[in-house]
């Protein structure tokens, strides 16, 4: 197996027509005002509540079953599609991306003090960072 990469201080892009496009709005949508407010607030709010972080690594194939692949390194890759999907494959990336806790912290948050809306909004927030962190 590769050496293990950790990836930190990423930047990310929190796109609001990302956002929008994951509370079910068209792209030609009109939003209103207040939703437009509160989505721009809480990507302000996103951007200081997340860690972006990423670990990743390459292993080489050494066999596989019906639904498995035994990679190096002892690590085994379990999934009904896996051998389809990856069937002549050598090596695979194995990633880990994460924004770490704290948006979803906040979120629950949100909602135990019923700002509804805004947990909805900053859910989808977090959605789009650990999205852009796998990208």
């Amino acid at each position: 197996m590769r050496d293990i990469v950790i990836l930190r201080d990423m930047k990310i892009n929190l796109s609001e027509k990302e956002v929008l496009r994951l509370q079910g709005y068209k792209p030609k949508s009109e939003v209103r005002d207040e939703v437009k407010d509160i989505l721009v607030q809480q990507i302000q709010n996103g951007y200081s509540l997340i860690e972006p972080k990423a670990v990743y690594t390459v292993a080489m194939v050494l066999g596989m079953g019906e639904n498995t692949i035994k990679l190096e390194g002892d690590l085994i890759l379990s999934w009904k599609y896996a051998t389809k999907v990856w069937k002549d494959s050598e090596y695979l990336g194995i990633a880990i991306c994460t924004i770490g806790s704290a948006l979803e912290n906040r979120v629950s948050e949100l909602f135990k003090e019923g700002e509804y809306i805004q947990a909805l909004i900053l859910d989808s927030i977090g959605s789009v960072a650990v999205e852009a962190v796998a990208d």
